[in-house]
């Protein structure tokens, strides 16, 4: 796809579902470890931010009820 053109939502929602998991399966990591270095606590906020961007963009892809 050329740049500027959109994804087509099916595929953007597939995509973002494959971001969770992947989020999912590195928070599950985290928190089955006993300690966390600050590194580890760093990268997990950041993935909570991003979870809740996929949220947002999730929610404004959904279609209005019209």
């Amino acid at each position: 796809m050329l740049p500027g053109m959109d994804v087509p939502t099916h595929i953007r929602v597939a995509d973002l579902r494959r971001e969770i998991e992947a989020i999912q399966e590195l928070n599950k990591i985290f928190r089955e470890q006993k300690s966390h270095s600050h590194q580890d606590r760093d990268a997990y906020e950041k993935r909570k931010i991003r979870l809740a961007q996929i949220k947002q963009e999730l929610a404004a892809l959904r279609p209005s009820p019209n």
